[in-house]
């Protein structure tokens, strides 16, 4: 009796029978119409590509064969005729250098750029194997290119490492820093700077013995308080290719770092005050009888001072009258 039903289309058991509801599992209310949208979304979408691709070969052949026409946009006749080229035609070389514009969609590209971008930028080269055959002018300008550049190499490198310089040069620039260092111990430090800027001057200053009179030339000017030209000099030194003297440039500068963030600019002293105390430290020669002369003749003794000179003399003298009194 349900087989008979069934077949005949009628609900087995009443409204909701077993052939409406496999129909509403097999193809449920609104289903259809989401896989029908979907399928004719994807073909858009291919088809958007292929004339995207179809646009793209025909602009790099310079060739408007095949190239879609966008919607409300009315395609243009041919000027000359079907066989003539017509004033319209373009050459490969205008078209490489007329620029391809993309559509307000965005769908290539967002920047004007070539048409043809391999001519436009020198692309489509086919180099066979082995390179590209050059003539002999070619080859012989190339070959001298070479040589100029190595000698200019090995020319920077000598410079670098004193090489080129004579025996003689080289010692009197280290002579010159040794003399320069022992003026700087005395204390004479404008004489030290002339030692070492002589140095500097007999050799590259790139190399480790240029470098080091460099040093030593910022170092004088930092203790004759020109320290504007001596941070300028370390700057410079914290690039030198020698490690040793790079590393001794950035601890001088890091002086002046620590000095504007502490501040010290409000605690600056007279040079001239602690002079004569530096030298001294420096040279090695203690004076224990040292005597500002300068402010000798200056100094006057304060009220303060002669009282305590009169009571030292008049204590014992009153100490005296006082015991005679007594007894």
């Amino acid at each position: 009796m349900t087989l008979r039903r069934v077949a005949a289309g009628g609900p087995a058991r009443g409204a909701g029978g077993v052939g409406a509801s496999c129909c509403r599992r097999v193809a449920p209310r609104g289903f259809t119409a989401r896989l029908v949208a979907r399928k004719a979304a994807e073909a858009t979408a291919r088809e958007r590509e292929r004339r995207i691709l179809l646009a793209v070969v025909a602009r790099a052949e310079g060739s408007p064969r095949d190239v879609p026409v966008e919607e409300g946009e009315a395609p243009k006749a041919e000027e000359g005729g079907a066989g003539g080229a017509g004033p319209a035609a373009v050459s490969d070389e205008e078209g490489a250098s007329q620029n391809y514009k993309p559509s307000s969609s965005g769908s290539w590209g967002l920047f004007e750029r070539p048409d043809n971008i391999s001519k436009a930028y020198g692309g489509g080269k086919n180099i066979p194997f082995g390179g590209e055959k050059l003539n002999a002018e070619d080859v012989e300008e190339k070959r001298k290119k070479t040589l100029a550049k190595i000698q200019q190499y090995k020319k920077k490198k000598l410079e670098l490492a004193n090489a080129d310089l004579g025996d003689d040069t080289l010692s009197r620039a280290k002579e010159g820093i040794q003399r320069g260092k022992a003026l700087m111990l005395k204390g004479s430090l404008t004489e030290a700077r002339e030692e070492f800027q002589n140095a500097a001057k007999l050799v590259s200053p790139a190399s480790s013995i240029g470098g080091e009179a460099q040093l030593q030339i910022a170092i004088c000017c930092d203790s004759m308080g020109r320290y504007d030209e001596a941070k300028e000099k370390y700057k410079k030194l914290t690039t030198h290719r020698d490690f040793t003297i790079s590393r001794q440039a950035e601890n001088f500068l890091f002086g002046f770092d620590a000095q504007d963030m502490l501040k010290t600019e409000k605690y600056k002293y007279d040079a001239n005050t602690y002079r004569p105390y530096f030298d001294v430290v420096s040279t090695g020669e203690w004076d224990t009888m040292y005597v500002n002369r300068d402010k000798e003749d200056e100094e006057t003794v304060s009220l303060q001072d002669r009282l305590i000179i009169a009571s030292v003399f008049a204590f014992p003298i009153l100490l005296i009258l006082g015991l005679r009194y007594w007894q």
